[in-house]
């Protein structure tokens, strides 16, 4: 069903990126129907650990209000009381408060998957068989989520980028390239000045969380596979 496909040779898999993140994070990290599922608590320690490493890699300091509320988005998580939406826009927070999606420039997603809890909310742009684009993807989405902040009661965000890891390679294979991404990123988190938290994380991290058992084998191995074409 969501993860086999037992007349692959009539039916191809959707080529669509959102295919893939619907059914692991839908279908999986946040499947509410699965008894005693802890993958979001799994999940936001995972965030805190890319956190640390996010902020070695690209050399800036760990901020002890965004371990703070990560570890408010894991009592969230403990307790169940998380939020998510996919493609979540701009519009949506225009519409709630009255006003027209004309009126503001930064229409558009904020982001592929949105996790809101108490007090913060995540919003992750998810890549996967597609580059990330800086401007589009990291720059443009922080305006975005400025927004969101500013005008979803008391919440702050975290952005998050999901990539594979071979993308994540590749990216620091060509840090010293002109116009590169991962030079734009790295100026990007040393100079920001809105202070927007930023986590950078692979699927491979993803396929990590889900254990091997009779309750998530199938979408593990579906995930694998995935991963490896």
């Amino acid at each position: 069903m969501l993860f086999s496909n037992p007349h692959e040779k009539k039916y191809k898999e959707s080529y669509k990126e959102r295919n893939l993140y619907y059914k692991i994070f839908a279908g999986v990290i946040f499947n509410e129907l699965i008894p005693e599922n802890d993958l979001p608590l799994r999940f936001i320690e995972c965030l805190s650990v890319k956190y640390g490493e996010t902020c070695e890699a690209f050399k800036t300091n760990e901020k002890t209000h965004v371990i703070a509320d990560l570890k408010g988005l894991k009592e969230d998580a403990q307790n169940g009381n998380l939020t998510v939406f996919f493609d979540y826009h701009v519009e949506q927070i225009l519409k709630e408060k009255g006003l027209s999606c004309y009126e503001c420039s930064l229409k558009g997603e904020i982001a592929d998957i949105f996790i809101g809890g108490s007090n913060n909310f995540i919003a992750i742009e998810a890549k996967y068989l597609t580059d990330f684009g800086f401007g589009k993807d990291v720059e443009k989405n922080q305006k975005r989520i400025l927004f969101a902040q500013e005008n979803i009661g008391t919440s702050t965000g975290i952005q998050v980028l999901l990539i594979s890891d071979k993308k994540h390679y590749n990216l620091k294979k060509k840090k010293n390239c002109k116009n590169s991404n991962y030079e734009a990123l790295r100026n990007y988190l040393v100079n920001q000045a809105n202070d927007i938290p930023f986590i950078l994380i692979d699927w491979k991290d993803i396929e990590n969380l889900i254990p091997d058992n009779i309750s998530f084998g199938n979408a593990k191995k579906y995930l694998e596979k995935k991963l490896r074409g």
